[in-house]
């Protein structure tokens, strides 16, 4: 890549991308795994066919997994 603008977007791809894969990981993966569809039909719905997972998600998961993001933030702009 000898064109700058296109290795800048390379760069900023390969730095988007990944933060919803891992946001969306550290959500589902853990000691009790939640499945994808039910992930995401208790984030977009607020509601499930297992309450356990509603639970761990918006009561242990959720929280942990924003406040990482939002920490990860304010230390990359206060290191620039």
């Amino acid at each position: 890549m000898n064109n700058p603008q296109g290795r800048k977007t390379f760069l900023w791809l390969c730095i988007i991308i990944p933060v919803p894969v891992f946001f969306f990981l550290s959500l589902a993966l853990g000691s009790v795994s939640i499945p994808l569809g039910d992930l995401l039909t208790w984030l977009f719905t607020g509601r499930g066919e297992e309450a356990t997972y509603g639970r761990i998600l918006f009561d242990f998961r959720l929280p942990r997994a924003l406040t990482a993001l939002l920490a990860g933030a304010a230390l990359g702009v206060s290191g620039l």
